[in-house]
């Protein structure tokens, strides 16, 4: 089901699997004794090659059962069907027989998503939560502030970024595009780089300034970032980003756009963030 959150003139883009169904990939597992387990990883993270498809989200190790006679059982995923071919994969795990699954090809956005899709594949999600998922609620007050700051930039002739601390409501950097070629001239990259050199001149009267480029701090732009802005701005840890309007060629953010990296909310990354969308006509 699509998940929708529109406050006032604002609307929340999601995460890239915000709006999948539940997809499946086929996997080999097998069952064995918790005391042939280490022996059985080690055999198979040598001799496996990486796979196709990011099975982090997936419980790896499922535990059966607990007998006098046989100890604690496992169930082992051993890889993804097709990664190579079926013999040699019986050939790793030795005695063991060898059994078919399907488990969830997308990590799941809410606990609810998660217990229903390790219901409906039959293999459990290890789910760790992601915030660029949560459905927030913008306070009036914070939706005057977040169109205040946008209606500044909307008129802008230029690609425009601003970055703002969201709770001194201080204006820390405002920069356009420059037409050249340089990929540093993007307005993102811009405003960041007036934080950086803010940032280098408070810390000459403050060598002990611990401060963190950009941290928490609201980044408004009239463009979807492309995917070296995006991937400053999680580098640069940002809190919220607003865009007004979406970049559907070379937008990094918007799953919808062509890219479809929905860069703000992907867990393998080390920082995730919020993102709205500002709509002029309400």
């Amino acid at each position: 089901m699509v998940r929708i959150n529109r406050q006032g003139k604002f609307q929340q883009v999601l995460g890239l699997d915000a709006s999948r169904q539940l997809g499946l990939v086929p996997v080999w597992y097998i069952e064995l004794p918790a005391t042939e387990l280490s022996g059985m990883l080690a055999k198979l993270k040598e001799s496996l090659p990486a796979e196709p498809f990011d099975l982090a989200h997936i419980r790896r190790i499922v535990k059966l059962e607990t007998s006098e006679d046989k100890g604690i059982l496992l169930r082992l995923l051993v890889c993804s069907q097709g990664l190579v071919p079926e013999s040699t994969v019986q050939e790793l795990v030795g005695s063991h027989k060898l059994h078919s699954a399907r488990v969830s090809k997308y990590q799941a956005d809410t606990k609810e998503e998660s217990a229903q899709w390790s219901q409906e594949s039959g293999w459990p999600i290890s789910w760790r939560g992601n915030p660029a998922a949560v459905l927030p609620v913008l306070s009036p007050e914070t939706q005057k502030q977040m169109e205040e700051w946008v209606e500044r930039i909307a008129k802008s002739d230029r690609v425009r970024a601003l970055v703002v601390n969201p709770i001194t409501n201080e204006l820390l950097a405002d920069e356009c595009e420059q037409k050249t070629t340089h990929p540093l001239n993007h307005a993102v990259m811009r405003a960041i780089q007036a934080v950086a050199e803010r940032e280098r001149q408070a810390k000459r009267g403050n060598p002990e300034s611990e401060n963190y480029l950009c941290l928490d701090m609201d980044v408004y732009t009239t463009d979807e970032p492309c995917t070296m802005c995006s991937m400053a701005l999680v580098h640069s840890r940002i809190g919220r980003l607003i865009y007004i309007r979406q970049s559907t060629v070379s937008g990094a953010i918007d799953p919808r756009s062509q890219l479809s990296y929905g860069l703000h909310g992907r867990p393998q990354l080390n920082h995730t963030f919020q993102v709205w969308q500002y709509h002029l006509e309400g």
